[in-house]
This record gives C-alpha cells, structure tokens and sequence, in this order.
C-alpha cells in the first residue's frame, strides 16, 4: 500500500491535476473576488474603484463577511451555496468600504 501511495504522489500526472486545481480556485477566486467588490462599490456608492481594487477589496470582504455571519450566526438558505457565499461577500466588502470611507480611505472627488 505504501508504495503505491509514493507512487501516486510522485507521478508527473498527480502534481499536473493538483496545479491544475490550485489555478482553478485561484481564477475562481479573482473572478468572485471582482463581482463582490463591484457589487459592493455600488451599493455603498462611490464605484469606479478598477478591477485590482474591486478583486482586493472582495476578497477581503468575503473573509470579513465570513467573520461576520459566523460571529452573528446568519444562516442563509438561499439553495445555492455559491449565491450565499456572493451575499457573505458583498455584504463583508460593503462593510470594509463603510469603514475605509469613515477612516478617510475612501476616494476624495
């Protein structure tokens, strides 16, 4: 069993899938990321922040809305994972823009 099991993890075939996965959840999520934050920008105004802003800017959120709805013990059942898991993330983005606006992070116009 053993040495099937080295075998396995040092085959060419096995590091290609792992790579292969690992830039499918990184794509998966930049492109979250991007629409969080967009989402995010728009609903508390002051949108036109750019694609990196907007990718940064979701990310982070999706990590504090993350925090949030755990803390708060919101549990959405929408049926889809990947529509609550948007909704944690806008809503996570939305209030990290509140509070860079009321830090004076926010963009002076």
């Amino acid at each position: 069993m053993a040495g099937v099991l080295h075998a396995l993890a040092f085959s060419p075939k096995f590091y290609s899938q792992i790579n292969n996965f690992i830039m499918e959840q990184w794509l998966y999520l930049i492109l979250f990321g991007a629409v969080a934050g967009f989402i995010a920008g728009q609903l508390v105004g002051g949108g036109g922040r750019g694609v990196i802003v907007n990718i940064f800017v979701g990310v982070i959120g999706a990590i504090v809305g993350g925090f949030l709805f755990d803390r708060f013990n919101i549990n959405l059942n929408t049926g889809m994972g990947w529509l609550n898991k948007l909704i944690e993330a806008v809503a996570g983005a939305s209030v990290l823009l509140i509070i860079l606006g009321m830090l004076g992070g926010g963009r002076r116009r």
